[in-house]
């Protein structure tokens, strides 16, 4: 019988181990959160396939199950759909304190209202402080903290204290996401809805690599009165740096109303690569002392949004301002490290009146390491409601003069203009001497007024730069 006869049956499970291996390798699922909503979905939606598929393999032999095991456990993800899950994923561990070795991902985006809904009318109370206990004396503490807090037995009774605070409130599923966390020395990235101790526990543990976490995701509700604030021991806010080597992503984080403070509960970490602040409302100083606190950072994103009302409240507070010349000083301090931008105010709530002049961010001349910039048009030109495009004596912005001189590819999203085009039509000459490494202009935000589709993609491309235009 020839050997590629396709009756001949081979089953997954006959494979060499490294193939197996390379073929799970795609049923890890996605970790993170997504801006767009569509994204987001789908990638909840495929992770569940994943994870099933990767726990069904684990039933069809012990050879594929020995395999297939730790892959399932690196990822754990409470879904909305099953309140139960989390406590069941945690005795799991608890009995087997091998398998924490494997977890290298932790998702709990359960709020704590779709939570109760789900459990109904049965009551599922905290770990008992036993076994909370437990998990604490066995855990692994920086003596930094440990010291900062009086010792060890300091430590775990102030934890007492707040878990028996805790125990007459209502259960949610973050109470355990935090013994979890604790119990799992090899984390490598978690995603957490409006964390409080779960956050907390994350930035007082000890991790098995040095740098602690590559990447932490964390949203919230977004109402203007529901910031999430500094944990408190005994009385004394523990504000530590966020233990994260790669990627902190705040989505929905608003500055606390009423407070002129840094939120020193997200203070990233100096080692820290990249800041994306999504969908936020964030004071300027708040923005300012978060990037104070980066040494090495090499990507920053910020994209305003508007917060959600919170009913409870019959005045609703106005959202901070937006100052791109603070932004520009604070990002200054980055200018020799950072590679990619992106400034984004055309969803913010902010409430400008038709008379106010907004700043443009400047000139970003000096910032020669940045290679991907992509802005709205508020950030480059500004808003003066003082000047008169019709005037004469009005120049258009050159943006061979504000560009970074190493940029290779330039996102502009803005309305079609008068400033816009002009200073559009005098950049294609000028990018031979001020941006030689520019490679593409992406403009289709907005469709572009018939005469630019004409003329400008054909000046560009003498230079070998691409201008994306829609129609």
């Amino acid at each position: 019988m020839n050997a590629a006869d396709p009756t001949i049956s081979f089953g997954l499970g006959e494979l060499p181990a490294e193939l197996i291996l390379a073929i799970l390798s795609h049923l890890v699922p996605t970790r993170g959160l997504e801006s767009s909503s569509d994204v987001e979905d789908a990638r909840r939606q495929s992770n569940k396939l994943f994870l099933r598929t990767l726990h069904a393999l684990t039933l069809t032999c012990r050879r594929l199950s020995t395999l297939a095991n730790p892959l399932l456990y690196q990822t754990f993800i409470q879904p909305v759909t099953d309140a139960w899950r989390t406590r069941s994923f945690f005795n799991t561990i608890k009995a087997n304190p091998n398998l924490a070795a494997h977890v290298q991902y932790i998702e709990n985006l359960c709020s704590p209202e779709s939570y109760s809904a789900k459990i109904g009318s049965r009551h599922l109370g905290m770990v008992s402080w036993e076994d909370a206990q437990a998990i604490l004396n066995r855990a692994s503490w920086p003596p930094a903290v440990l010291s900062r807090i009086g010792g060890h037995r300091e430590w775990v009774q102030s934890w007492k204290s707040w878990y028996t605070e805790e125990a007459r409130q209502e259960y949610t599923s973050e109470q355990d996401t935090m013994l979890l966390i604790i119990l799992c020395r090899n984390l490598v990235s978690v995603a957490l809805y409006e964390p409080t101790w779960s956050l907390f526990a994350l930035q007082a543990k000890e991790y098995a690599r040095p740098s602690g976490l590559r990447h932490l995701w964390i949203t919230s509700p977004g109402g203007r009165y529901s910031s999430m604030s500094n944990i408190m021991i005994r009385g004394t806010a523990l504000s530590m740096a966020l233990p994260v080597s790669d990627c902190v992503w705040l989505h929905r984080l608003n500055s606390p109303m009423g407070e002129e403070r840094a939120i020193d509960t997200f203070r990233p970490a100096p080692q820290v690569a990249e800041v994306v602040l999504d969908m936020c409302e964030i004071s300027p100083t708040d923005i300012a002392q978060m990037l104070a606190a980066c040494t090495r950072l090499k990507r920053f994103t910020c994209r305003w949004g508007i917060t959600e009302p919170d009913m409870t409240h019959l005045v609703q507070p106005d959202p901070p301002p937006i100052d791109l010349p603070l932004l520009r000083r604070a990002l200054f301090d980055h200018h020799e490290t950072l590679e990619r931008l992106i400034v984004d105010t055309l969803d913010s709530g902010w409430m400008v009146s038709m008379s106010d002049q907004i700043p443009a961010i400047g000139s970003l001349r000096e910032f020669e390491s940045l290679k991907y910039l992509a802005v709205s048009g508020l950030v480059l030109w500004g808003d003066d409601p003082g000047i008169d495009d019709d005037e004469d004596e009005h120049q258009p912005l050159l943006l061979a003069d504000i560009l970074p001189p190493n940029l290779e590819d330039l996102v502009i999203r803005t309305e079609w203009e008068d400033d816009v085009e002009l200073s559009l039509a005098a950049l294609p000459e000028e990018c031979p001497r001020s941006l030689p490494k520019l490679k593409l202009i992406d403009c289709s935000w907005r469709p572009a007024p018939e005469g630019v589709l004409k003329e400008l993609p054909e000046r560009f491309s003498l230079h070998g730069i691409q201008l994306r235009l829609a129609s």
